[in-house]
C-alpha cells in the first residue's frame, strides 16, 4: 500500500487499489483533508467518474451550480465532465473513500503535485507555479481540466505554453516522462 503526502496542501492519499493491480482499472483511495482546507480550482474530469464517502468529518462540495455540505456516512457521485470543487471548511480533518474509474493516470498525478509541494514549489497552498500548472494540465488533460475554458482553448494556449514550461521547468518535464 502506497501513501502520498503532500506537505503543503496538509493532503494524504493512501492507494488501496490502483490500475495497476488489474482491478477493473478502479483507484481507490482513503483521503485524508486537513482541517479548513481552501476551496481548489474548479476542475472536471473527462472520462472518469468518482465515488466518494465520507468516513470522518465532513466536505463542501461544489457541483454544476449547487453547493453541499456532505457528512459522515454520506455519499456522493461525480460524473465525468461535471464541473466540481470540494474542501473541508470543518474544524477536524476528514477522511474520505475516494474511487476513480477509469484510474487513468491520477496516481502519477497526485504523486507530482506532492513532489513539488514536497520540494516547495508550489505556494504554501501546494499550488503549483504557473508554468509548472502548464506542464501538469498538458501531461495530465484527460485526467483534469480547468472549468469554465472550451477545451480546445486550454488544448491551444497549453500547446503554445508547452515549449516555454518545458524550459522553465526541466525537472518537472523529466520527472513526468518518468510517469
Amino acid at each position: 500500500m502506497k501513501t502520498i503526502r503532500n506537505t503543503a496542501s496538509g493532503y494524504e492519499y493512501r492507494i488501496l487499489e490502483s490500475g495497476d493491480d488489474g482491478v477493473e482499472n478502479n483507484l481507490v483511495m482513503e483521503v485524508i483533508y486537513p482541517a479548513f482546507s481552501p476551496e481548489p480550482s474548479r476542475h472536471y474530469h473527462p472520462y472518469q467518474t468518482e465515488y466518494f464517502k465520507i468516513l470522518q468529518g465532513e466536505l463542501i462540495v461544489r457541483m454544476g451550480g449547487d453547493l453541499k455540505v456532505v457528512r459522515r456516512n454520506q455519499e456522493f457521485i461525480i460524473p465525468p465532465n461535471t464541473d466540481h470543487s470540494m474542501w473541508n471548511g470543518g474544524v477536524q480533518k476528514a477522511r474520505v473513500l475516494w474511487r476513480v474509474t477509469p484510474a487513468l493516470k491520477t496516481v502519477q498525478f497526485f504523486e507530482t503535485l506532492a513532489m513539488l509541494a514536497n520540494n516547495e514549489q508550489t505556494t504554501s497552498r501546494g499550488v503549483p507555479g504557473f508554468f509548472e500548472s502548464v506542464l501538469l494540465l498538458h501531461r495530465f488533460s484527460d485526467e483534469i481540466r480547468v472549468s469554465g475554458v472550451p477545451f480546445l482553448v486550454q488544448k491551444f494556449v497549453l500547446g503554445f505554453l508547452y515549449p516555454f514550461a518545458r524550459l522553465w521547468s526541466g525537472n518537472l518535464v523529466k520527472d513526468c516522462r518518468r510517469m
